[in-house]
Formats: C-alpha cells, sequence, structure tokens
C-alpha cells in the first residue's frame, strides 16, 4: 500500500473520534485514487493482483464497518488486511476501533506498536494524547477491580464472622434449652421430692387421724357380764404426732410445688427466648 492511503486511514478514524482534520473529503479522493491506482498496476502473477483486490475489499469493508460504529466487526478486518499486507498505519486505525469497542489494554498494545514506528510528528502527537487517554481507563479499571476484590474480601470475613456468631449463638442456646428440658423433666430431683413428701404427708396424716380417733378406746375382750374394760388404747400422743408430721409434711410439700412450678415456668419462657433468638 502505498504512503499516500496512510494520512486518510488516520484523518478518516480520527475524525470520526472528534480530532479528524479539515482536509478530510481531500484525502478521502487521495485514498480512492490510490486504491484504483493499485488496482490498475501491473503484476506479474494473477495470485498478486487478487491479493490486492482482497486487501482492498477488507480493508474498505473495515473502514465502512468502523464508520458505522460496527467496532468488532472492524476489528476483525483491520486485522486480516494487516496480515495481508502489515502496513503500520492500520496498527493505528486497528488501535482506534478497539478503543472504540472498549478494549483499552489491547488499543494500548497496538498505539504502541504505531508509535514505535516513528510516525509522522501530527500522528505521533495525536497517538500520544490516545495513549494518555487509554492509560487512565486503565487505571480506573483496575482501581474499580480493586475495590471490587476489597469489598468481596471484606464481605467474606464478614460472612464468616455471622457464621461463627451464629453458630455459638446456636450452641449456647442448645445448651440453655437442655438444662431447660433437664429441670422439667420428669425425673427432676425436685419433682421427685414434692410428690414424696406429699405422699408421706398424706399418709402420716391419715395415720395421725385414725390414732386419735382410736384413743381411749378399749383394748380388751369383755367377758360375760363385764360391761367395762381395764385397758384403753392410748394413741392419743403418737397420733398427734403423726397428724402434726402429716399435716408439716404436706404444707412443705406445698412449697415445693411452688417452688417447683416457678422453676418449670420460668424454664418454658427461657426456652420460648432461646428459640426466639436462633431464628
Amino acid at each position: 500500500m502505498t504512503t499516500t492511503s496512510h494520512p486518510f486511514a488516520s484523518s478518516r478514524l480520527s475524525r470520526e473520534s472528534g480530532l479528524g482534520g479539515t482536509g478530510c473529503l481531500a484525502r478521502l479522493r487521495v485514498f480512492f485514487v490510490a486504491l484504483a491506482l493499485l488496482a490498475l498496476l501491473p503484476f506479474p502473477k494473477a495470485a498478486m493482483a487478487q491479493d490486492a483486490e482482497s486487501f482492498k475489499s477488507h480493508y474498505e469493508k473495515a473502514v465502512a464497518l468502523y464508520n458505522t460504529s460496527q467496532y468488532e466487526r472492524a476489528i476483525e478486518e483491520f486485522r486480516i488486511a494487516y496480515e495481508m499486507r502489515p502496513a503500520p498505519i492500520i496498527l493505528f486505525n486497528l488501535a482506534q476501533a478497539q478503543r472504540k469497542s472498549n478494549h483499552p489494554k489491547e488499543a494500548l498494545e497496538m498505539y504502541e506498536r504505531y508509535l514505535a514506528g516513528n510516525p509522522p510528528d501530527e500522528l505521533k502527537e495525536e497517538t500520544q494524547k490516545y495513549i494518555a487517554e487509554v492509560k487512565v481507563t486503565l487505571a480506573a479499571a483496575e482501581s474499580e477491580a480493586k475495590a471490587a476484590q476489597e469489598k468481596a474480601e471484606a464481605d467474606k470475613v464478614a460472612a464468616a464472622k455471622a457464621a461463627q456468631e451464629k453458630a455459638a449463638a446456636d450452641k449456647d442456646a442448645a445448651a440453655r434449652a437442655e438444662e431447660i428440658r433437664r429441670r422439667m423433666a420428669p425425673t427432676r430431683p425436685l419433682n421427685i421430692a414434692k410428690w414424696s413428701l406429699a405422699g408421706a404427708g398424706v399418709l402420716m396424716t391419715i395415720a395421725g387421724a385414725v390414732m386419735l380417733g382410736l384413743d381411749g378406746r378399749p383394748s380388751c375382750d369383755l367377758a360375760t357380764g363385764q360391761k367395762l374394760c381395764p385397758e384403753e388404747l392410748n394413741t392419743k400422743l403418737g397420733g398427734g404426732i403423726l397428724l402434726g408430721a402429716g399435716l408439716l409434711s404436706l404444707g412443705g410439700s406445698g412449697a415445693l410445688f411452688a417452688l417447683d412450678y416457678k422453676r418449670t415456668h420460668d424454664g418454658a419462657l427461657r426456652a420460648q427466648v432461646a428459640f426466639g433468638m436462633r431464628f
């Protein structure tokens, strides 16, 4: 490709980026004249002519795609054209398309490769401006990625801490529930004591009452014609003691019932609170 097409390619694509010159139409004519002359040049072989025509087709298609904002497709066509004719200006055009399609890393590489070829001063200055712009974009993207990574790590740490706290709370709630279950079990010591004391109190009260009822009754069998028995039962003292002990036992049993009621109902309330804390 002749050097007359290079300024056109740069100016054409630069104008689409807001940096084109005033001589774009003139350069457009120069470009197509150059392509027409290229097509008319005699080639020693038909294959060379066919390659030139193929290059022209891909390059023109790439420019058309770029001008219609189809940057991804333009990139592919520019790459094919560059493989066929590695003209430096195509690197610039390829970088422009990659920048437009939000591929700053690839665009930076193409700009630097083009700049390494020592382009004209006008294009060198333009390329340096694009390089600075792309580097800013890359730095911003890197900063965003770093912030996102730091946030993800912080969220991970917070989630692990929350999981540990929940596990500890669940363990504590389970321990409290087990303690409450033990306290409310039928075999709990207080439950056994209150019923045992109540049973003993009932038995002693009944026995004391019976003995008091039997006190003073004759304890012998009367002979024929005998009206009075010289022996009488003396159970008043023992009956009174048993009756008093029975009543005391019942009173103590009542106190144990009240205490056990308070403990079991407080335990049930704590169990509800612990259950609510877990969920």
